[in-house]
């Protein structure tokens, strides 16, 4: 039915949450039960939509994460979960808190493309922002409220996809057992986004596969 208990709290200030913008304040003296009363749960936004290739033909197992510009920043960042497209291309996010939101949709891996190809051997899909742009300062946005629904579809465009490697020298004798992360990030400072990441190798090196054309 909903009903919660919560014990053994020390005599002290507390705030607890009101079910909308700011807190609710609570001070305990000490001894005895306090009825705190309901927390009413407000549902959070949702953004769903398609995501198709360059044919018009759903994408299945693509990655759609919701990204926006926290507090009416001038920042895009990474804003909430992550969505996988079903055999319709159709993904849906919830729990969005309220803001501007645009989504960016990832085509599937080489794990999941077959057999083994060179890179740039062929256009391939490519990631893509609302509706079909692989740049984010032209991707469209909507406005997510608490309990509604919006709705961005977005179309992969087609091209060449590179192979990016690499490797990390270190200072004196290179470790014989830490392999860092290395994460492929685009140049704008105004777009604090994760590409691609890997793993490095004992002896410092990395690749990164499938990477779209721009600047990292």
């Amino acid at each position: 039915d909903g009903g919660y208990t919560v014990s053994t709290f020390t005599q002290g200030y507390y705030e607890r949450p009101a079910g909308g913008p700011g807190m609710r304040e609570l001070t305990l003296t000490g001894g005895g039960t306090i009825d705190l009363g309901d927390i009413r749960l407000t549902r959070g936004g949702v953004i769903t939509g398609r995501v198709l290739d360059v044919d018009g033909e759903p994408v299945v197992g693509a990655r759609v994460a919701a990204v926006g510009r926290p507090r009416g920043g001038d920042v895009l960042t990474s804003m909430g979960g992550m969505a996988v497209t079903d055999d319709r291309g159709t993904y849906r996010l919830h729990g969005l808190m309220p803001a501007k939101y645009t989504v960016r949709a990832v085509p599937p891996g080489p794990s999941g493309r077959g057999p083994v190809r060179l890179q740039g051997d062929e256009p391939e899909d490519l990631p893509a922002f609302a509706t079909a742009t692989t740049d984010p300062s032209a991707a469209e946005f909507v406005d997510v409220r608490m309990s509604a629904e919006a709705v961005l579809d977005v179309r992969l465009p087609a091209g060449r996809v590179a192979e990016v490697s690499g490797r990390l020298v270190f200072e004196g004798e290179p470790p014989t057992t830490i392999r860092p992360n290395v994460s492929l990030r685009p140049a704008d400072d105004d777009v604090r986004l994760q590409y691609a990441w890997a793993r490095a190798e004992v002896d410092g090196r990395f690749t990164f596969l499938d990477v779209a054309p721009g600047r990292y």
